[in-house]
Parts: C-alpha cells; sequence; structure tokens
C-alpha cells in the first residue's frame, strides 16, 4: 500500500532545528564522555547510561512529533470525505424532494385559488429532507447555493401553511420557476460532490 505523508514547511523546519540540536547534543555528550574517560573516573557507566536516555529521548520525540502529524493529517482528511459523503447523500435526496414538489406544483397550474389546489399544496408538497438535513449541509456546498435553497424552502413552507396570498398565483408560478431553473444548479453540485469522492 502506497502512502504519501505530506510535510509542510513549518514542519519540516521544525524537523530540521530538533535533528540538529539531537546532534549537537550526541557530539557534546560522545565528547564528555570521552573526556571523563581520559580521566579514568569511574562513574563512566551512570555517564553513558544517562547521556543513552537523554539521546534516546530526543530521538524517540522526533518519532512522535512524526507519527502526530500524519496522524492528524490522515484525520482531518477522514473527516474531509466524511463530510463530502454526507453532503452528497443529503443532495440526493434534496434533489429528489425538489423535483417532487416541482411536480406538485406543475398539477395545481392554472392556479384558480380553490381549496382542492390549497389542500393538495398542504397535503402533498414535501420539505422534510430539508428541514432535517439543512443543519447538516458543511462547507462543501457554496453558500450562494445554500441561500437560494433556502429561498425555495421558505416558498415551499409558505405554500403549504397557505400565507402566499394575495398574490397566489403569481407566487406558485415563480416558486416553481425558481425550483425548475435551480434543479440543474443541484445536479451540478452533485456531480461535483461525486467527482470529489472518485
Amino acid at each position: 500500500m502506497k502512502r504519501n505523508v505530506p510535510i509542510t514547511f513549518r514542519s519540516l523546519i521544525i524537523l530540521l532545528i530538533s535533528i540538529v540540536i539531537t546532534l549537537i547534543l550526541l557530539v557534546f555528550i560522545f565528547y564528555y564522555i570521552f573526556e571523563i574517560n581520559k580521566s579514568g573516573k569511574g562513574w563512566i557507566e551512570a555517564t553513558v547510561g544517562a547521556s543513552g536516555n537523554i539521546a534516546g529521548g530526543l530521538i524517540g520525540g522526533i518519532v512522535a512529533y512524526i507519527v502526530a502529524a500524519y496522524q492528524v493529517n490522515k484525520t482531518n482528511e477522514g473527516q474531509y470525505v466524511i463530510n463530502i459523503r454526507n453532503t452528497f447523500a443529503i443532495m440526493r435526496l434534496i434533489n429528489e424532494e425538489l423535483e417532487y414538489n416541482e411536480i406538485v406544483i406543475d398539477s395545481i397550474l392554472p392556479y384558480t385559488g380553490s381549496s382542492d389546489q390549497d389542500q393538495l399544496l398542504v397535503d402533498q408538497l414535501s420539505d422534510k429532507q430539508w428541514i432535517n438535513n439543512a443543519t447538516s449541509i458543511g462547507n462543501e456546498l457554496p453558500d450562494q447555493d445554500f441561500f437560494i435553497l433556502c429561498d425555495i424552502y421558505r416558498r415551499i413552507s409558505l405554500l403549504k401553511t397557505k400565507k402566499n396570498e394575495p398574490n397566489s398565483e403569481v407566487f406558485i408560478k415563480e416558486t416553481k420557476d425558481l425550483i425548475s431553473s435551480n434543479l440543474i444548479k443541484v445536479d451540478q453540485i452533485i456531480k461535483s460532490l461525486k467527482e470529489q469522492l472518485n
């Protein structure tokens, strides 16, 4: 399995500084051990042991930093993929709901204001997917597209509650046109998200 470990400029600088400091300390430690050995003192073993602990700690710290940086990066990549997957699934559901709502609105045109038409709007227009998932849509959806969807669903909500008076026919046609013109954009968003997943 091929794995790339991306290293940022900042982490590269920190890594290089750590390596240089470690090498300098190792040189001083070996020089110190050499000088102690020349003097014939009896505590050379303790000095070597302490020096080994210090060198091992420095090397272990560098390795721990590299491993931690790798894990954080992989976690961030994994979270990004999860966000894309969730937004992709939500946008597919919203697309289906918008297509259904377009059919419902189209079925009552021309709008005559009859109670049957109003009841059909109340009973058949759907905003459940939007209500359940709007807060789960991440930054993967551009702000402008999100605002358009908000506007569409505000209109659907008004139609469902019969608060679209006094220009009902105009309001209904504008809502249908808004849905129709933005279904293509929603399809493009879904395709873009799918490409990001592949």
